[in-house]
């Protein structure tokens, strides 16, 4: 990243980005708690419930105006969603985005192969490829978590780029030191509450601190 005196945190994902499970996800999600965490100065956080890699993207470049922020030191946290979720451009600049599952089996193998599941990884990564690519045009630092512990370390494996954060080995959507207060740290709709959040936060800080340094 460029030494700037703003700091800038754009975070990007699904509903787990989102902040979903929570009363004001604009307040109580893992991103605002990591930004001021970090002790950045401003927070974009472009997510949603059921977004896809691609579309998460789309809106992205649909939503910013890059040099509005020329200015500012940039940090970019994709929290990635499952990579059988795709996207298509729908009408009035609407991004649709969808589930493999969705449709038909027949007519995924038709998309996808004979291999979905390799696919649908093949895909994320060709998006990665270009966030990569976006990020280093406009000189921002990117970081690449995924919200599925297995998939994070398969994806590894297939494109060991730098930007990966962690080696793999870290679980933030887990509450296993204390399973015993798993309900404390999960809202009805499986996804995590206020104090959920507050320790995904914490744990991707103390992965970008490991990877940088202390920070703020």
């Amino acid at each position: 990243m460029k030494k700037s005196s703003k700091k800038l945190l754009i975070t990007l994902g699904c509903s787990l980005t989102y902040g979903e499970g929570t009363e004001n996800p604009a307040k109580q999600g893992w991103p605002p708690l990591l930004c001021e965490k970090m002790g950045f100065d401003k927070l974009i956080n472009i997510s949603g419930p059921g977004w896809s890699t691609s579309g998460a993207i789309k809106k992205m470049v649909q939503q910013l105006n890059f040099k509005d922020y020329y200015g500012y030191e940039v940090m970019v946290l994709f929290f990635l969603p499952d990579p059988l979720r795709f996207s298509f451009h729908w009408k009035d600049k609407l991004i649709k985005n969808f589930m493999l599952t969705d449709i038909s089996d027949k007519f995924a193998l038709q998309l996808f192969n004979d291999k979905p599941d390799i696919a649908a990884k093949e895909e994320q990564l060709f998006y990665i490829k270009i966030m990569e690519q976006i990020c280093e045009n406009n000189n921002w630092e990117l970081n690449l978590l995924h919200t599925n512990y297995n998939i994070h370390r398969e994806l590894m494996d297939m494109y060991p780029t730098d930007n990966w954060l962690g080696e793999g080995n870290v679980e933030v959507l887990t509450w296993d030191e204390y399973p015993e207060q798993h309900k404390e740290h999960t809202a009805p709709c499986n996804h995590p509450n206020e104090r959920g959040y507050e320790s995904v936060a914490n744990r991707i800080l103390k992965l970008l601190q490991n990877k940088f340094g202390y920070m703020k």
